[in-house]
């Protein structure tokens, strides 16, 4: 939930650019898990395209996503820019979907 939510906050406040710009670029690989795991299918497509904005073989690190989010590059931000237009179209309930997950599974869940 927290790299979903992670993903969230940073796209509705500066797009996928801005999420792989700050510390929530940790949340880089789990959130496509996640976004799967609780059942938003259609949204976690647009995360797995964000990524392919990188160089293949790019280690998805927090170091790594810094370093390459720090050069210059048209294409990659164009990529990022157009998933930003997908996720905004996608209007894929979040929260509900979340909401809906967690009713579901209470009885399996534990507080940290």
């Amino acid at each position: 939930m927290l790299a979903i939510e992670a993903l969230e906050r940073e796209v509705n406040n500066g797009g996928y650019s801005q999420f792989f710009a700050n510390s929530s670029n940790e949340h880089a690989v789990s959130v496509l898990e996640a976004l799967r795991r609780f059942g938003c299918e259609h949204t976690a497509a647009i995360p797995q395209r964000a990524l392919a904005a990188f160089p293949p073989g790019l280690a998805l690190t927090t170091e790594s996503l810094d370093a390459e989010m720090a050069r210059p590059n048209a294409k990659r931000d164009d990529d990022l820019d157009a998933c930003d237009q997908a996720c905004f179209a996608a209007r894929e309930d979040i929260a509900a979907t979340l909401a809906s997950y967690l009713q579901r599974h209470r009885d399996d869940l534990q507080l940290l």
